[in-house]
């Protein structure tokens, strides 16, 4: 809207007429009619963002060869065709990854550990974010990112619950400023928030329903254990004055018989036997056996 009211501005200044000059071109206003696009025209300035790459100097040499011993021999035209600022983006990337690797790695051969991984990942990382940031609408690369993301995100879980040291040292050298993951990854919408709410108050009146419902059971179990109670006391009471029926001299008194013994005179005598203990058998060979106190016996001898 800004440019069309530049331009229309800057024709009225050269042409009073009207707007001529924008639908079709005379002779010897092709000049004029150039220089007012131009003029009104706003040029876009691309903006530019801090890359990881900016720190790499112009003059280092590629990975493949900032190692070998011949490259210090060479002139100057072949070390500027083999540094940096003849490379291409992804050579000086593979440069910037195999940096990171170096100062979180635990040996110079270890190439697979958990560091080395979290180092890597890092790297791709922030050269999606860099190329997002020009190009906003690239989806894949985007997808990409993510993925990478959440990779590193478990690693760094990791060696955190594993060897905390190390994982502060990771995020030390790396730059890396570690978040607890949100609870909701979601989007949080309307109707996202009223189906949450729903489902929490389905819960609560559920969790109430089964504390009613435990409640019943334990006024159930209590109700049937105090019958149960009962009865098996009243089992007991009833044993109890069974048992006080039977008196305990009476179990313990020894059975008393009066027999008749013959002397030596020949004519009976009446005796009475006592003092002899629950369990024990009353012998009379030559007596006869009268009457019993405690219990009817049929009359007659006591054998053995």
């Amino acid at each position: 809207m800004t440019t069309v009211m530049l331009r229309r501005v800057v024709c009225r200044f050269l042409r009073p007429g009207g707007w001529a000059p924008f639908t079709r071109e005379e002779p010897g206003r092709g000049a004029s009619l150039v220089a007012v696009n131009n003029y009104a025209s706003l040029s876009k300035k691309t903006q530019e963002f801090p890359s990881q790459l900016d720190d790499l100097s112009s003059t280092m040499l590629k990975k493949d060869y900032k190692d070998l011993e011949i490259m210090n021999m060479t002139n100057d035209v072949v070390r500027k065709l083999l540094s940096l600022e003849m490379a291409s983006h992804k050579e000086k990337l593979k440069l910037k990854t195999s940096q990171l690797v170096e100062k979180v790695q635990r040996s110079p051969s270890d190439v697979g550990s958990t560091e080395v991984q979290i180092a890597i990942l890092t790297a791709k990382i922030r050269n999606y974010q860099e190329h997002l940031q020009v190009h906003r609408k690239d989806k894949t690369n985007k997808r990409y990112m993510l993925m990478a993301i959440d990779r590193r995100k478990k690693l760094l879980k990791y060696l955190r619950r594993t060897r905390y040291e190390v994982f502060e040292n990771v995020c030390t050298q790396l730059g890396i400023q570690y978040t607890f993951p949100p609870e909701y990854y979601r989007k949080v919408t309307q109707r996202w928030a009223a189906k949450k709410a729903l489902c929490i108050r389905v819960f609560q009146e559920v969790q109430k329903l089964r504390a009613a419902e435990r409640q019943k059971q334990k006024a159930a179990v209590k109700e049937k254990a105090q019958s149960i109670n009962k009865e098996v006391n009243e089992e007991k009471n009833s044993l109890e004055e069974e048992i006080s029926e039977i008196s305990p001299s009476s179990m313990m008194k020894s059975p008393t018989y009066k027999y008749k013994e013959q002397d030596d005179t020949g004519t009976y005598q009446q005796k009475t036997n006592s003092g002899l203990k629950s369990g024990r058998t009353l012998r009379i060979y030559s007596g006869q056996v009268l009457e019993k106190s405690t219990s009817v016996i049929s009359s007659g001898k006591l054998m053995p």
